[in-house]
């Protein structure tokens, strides 16, 4: 049996044309195939930028000079991109620092909430000794009663 692989070391798939995450790299590749590598004449759809380029050249006798839906800045199709591969090492580094900082916040805001795991089990804790010592007492919606407990004696 191997080693378990820590998931906070990797950083998890994002579109580097509209910077949306996705759980799976297999899903990010579905999504620019269909979202940023989609004929704009014929809606055929390709798989890679250079795919697109090619198909426009030969098809259709255009120049693709803007990748469709794509965040202005990134929509060079001269920097070729399939899922994770080809995306640039600065930008990387970039999201894997913001998606550490995320991970920091919610692991914060976990300890701290007042509702958190901890304060849940002692207000249950709390509640069933407050039943347990006040049998008598009727509460509407409680379905283990005095008056439920009194019939099947």
């Amino acid at each position: 049996m191997g080693r378990k692989k820590r998931k906070g070391s990797e950083i998890k798939p994002f579109c580097y044309y509209c910077n949306r995450e996705f759980g799976d790299e297999k899903v990010l590749k579905q999504h620019q195939k269909v979202r940023h590598f989609k004929c704009l004449y014929c809606s055929r759809k390709l798989s890679t930028v250079s795919g697109l380029i090619v198909h426009m050249l030969q098809v259709h006798k255009e120049t693709l000079s803007r990748i469709p839906n794509a965040i202005p800045g990134r929509d060079i199709p001269d920097i070729v991109i399939n899922g994770m591969k080809g995306v640039p090492a600065e930008l990387l580094a970039e999201k894997k620092k913001e998606q550490t900082i995320e991970k920091d916040i919610k692991r914060d805001n976990k300890d701290y909430n007042p509702h958190g795991n901890k304060m849940l089990s002692l207000m249950n804790a709390v509640a069933k000794d407050f039943v347990r010592k006040n049998r008598d007492i009727r509460v509407p919606g409680m379905c283990n009663g005095a008056e439920r407990n009194r019939r099947f004696r």
